[in-house]
């Protein structure tokens, strides 16, 4: 192999190290986002609910 191949291999491999890591951060803030999401949903499904009216203050 010719030094100009190995020196065009290393630079791809740079370059994919490189995107990997990028993803990486990507997949935890998508994951961040999905909890996040949730607890908003679980406290707005929570105040829906404590909101409703109730018959005689029981149901």
């Amino acid at each position: 192999m010719d030094s100009d191949t190995l020196a065009q291999m290393k630079a791809w491999i740079v370059f994919a190290t490189a995107e990997v890591g990028q993803l990486e951060k990507a997949n935890g803030r998508t994951a961040d986002t999905l909890a996040i999401i949730e607890r908003c949903e679980d406290r707005d499904r929570a105040a829906v609910k404590r909101s409703k009216p109730k018959f005689l203050g029981l149901f």
